[in-house]
């Protein structure tokens, strides 16, 4: 705690040192005269002081100095800090900090890469910031992106990962897909996106799960109606011969059952 107080300290030493330092050297050109009284009433913090009258220096100077966590307790602050870390400068600082650090744990979820950070948190300020900085949506660590999108009901993140060209047929170790989470957690809109993108609706994982045997086993309705109408196999079987109506029926989803008896099972 004492090594962490004292990081804390040099960092706002340095953000305070930078204010300084570019403040003398804008004194001829812009007008502190306002903020100043600010500072001193108390109504404005040096790190908003120098957001507001120099957001350059702030990018440049203030971004990089401070550590992962505080970036990211900052982000949370208000919509102008928001943007501020989450623009294309604020990316390029936060790729750098993600690389000298562990893997940061989010959750259930671990991650060493901003896109994928980003998406997990459903922060769109932060994907569009990343991909105007001209990150490739497909390539590796990237192209987990969509598959945790999904996963957590980003709806607007999907689509926007979607018009990014990102690949919906990218799978996962487990040989899932971003498809194959949206059907099992009942996440309707991502399911419709996804099918919508062209998205392989018979894809089985290394366990041969398909995505509407995952709808129809956890009783998601609607993801099996999207599925069948997007033409899923409803006979495909799993790799222990188990087929959709296995997994409806045995669970007594009579609803689920019908709409699979009507499409041919």
């Amino acid at each position: 705690m004492e090594t962490q107080q004292k990081e804390l300290e040099t960092q706002q030493a340095e953000v305070r040192r930078a204010l300084v330092e570019r403040m003398k050297l804008a004194s001829g050109r812009v007008d502190f005269t306002a903020t100043l009284d600010s500072l001193r009433r108390g109504e404005l913090s040096i790190v908003e002081a120098l957001r507001e009258q120099l957001p350059d220096a702030f990018r440049s100077e203030v971004l990089p100095k401070l550590d992962l966590r505080a970036t990211l307790d900052l982000a949370q602050v208000s919509k102008s800090y928001r943007d501020a870390v989450w623009n294309v400068d604020g990316v390029r600082s936060m790729k750098a900090k993600l690389k000298g650090k562990a893997r940061l744990r989010i959750g259930s979820f671990s991650c060493d890469n901003p896109l994928y950070f980003a998406a997990v948190h459903g922060n769109l300020t932060a994907v569009k910031a990343i991909l105007d900085s001209g990150e490739d949506v497909n390539q590796p660590g990237n192209d987990k992106a969509l598959f945790y999108a999904a996963t957590c009901d980003h709806i607007a993140l999907v689509k926007l990962l979607i018009e990014a060209w990102a690949d919906v047929d990218k799978k996962m170790i487990d040989g899932s897909t971003a498809l194959s989470y949206a059907a099992e957690y009942g996440h309707t809109s991502c399911v419709m996106a996804l099918v919508h993108a062209g998205a392989d609706v018979n894809v089985m994982t290394n366990q041969g799960n398909t995505p509407i045997f995952v709808a129809a086993k956890h009783g998601h309705e609607a993801c099996v109606a999207l599925l069948i109408a997007a033409g899923a196999d409803v006979r495909k079987r799993k790799l222990n011969g188990q087929t959709p109506m296995n997994a409806a029926s045995g669970d007594g989803r009579a609803r689920i059952v019908k709409l699979l008896k009507d499409a041919g099972a």
